[in-house]
């Protein structure tokens, strides 16, 4: 059965919270982070916050991020090193 726009407002409406999956390529490029997408991305999920939504981030951009930092020239292999 497929769902119309209606229904689907309908179901969102009883949702309390919203879990967010961001890949690493979407807030990074390379090694570092992307600041302009990670304010669009703020900005829209400051937006469904807003409507009254619980929302959860969840991202593997850590390692990506700190990659970079640290000075690595590629992504670390070792547990210690991630």
């Amino acid at each position: 059965m497929e769902l119309t726009k209606i229904d689907r407002r309908q179901l969102l409406s009883h949702i309390k919270r919203i879990v967010v999956k961001v890949g690493s390529s979407t807030i990074a490029q390379k090694f570092n982070l992307n600041a302009e997408r990670l304010d669009r991305l703020v900005d829209d999920l400051a937006t469904v916050k807003g409507q009254g939504k619980e929302v959860i981030l969840v991202t593997s951009g850590a390692i990506v991020a700190g990659t970079g930092k640290l000075g690595f020239a590629h992504r670390p292999q070792t547990l210690p090193e991630l």
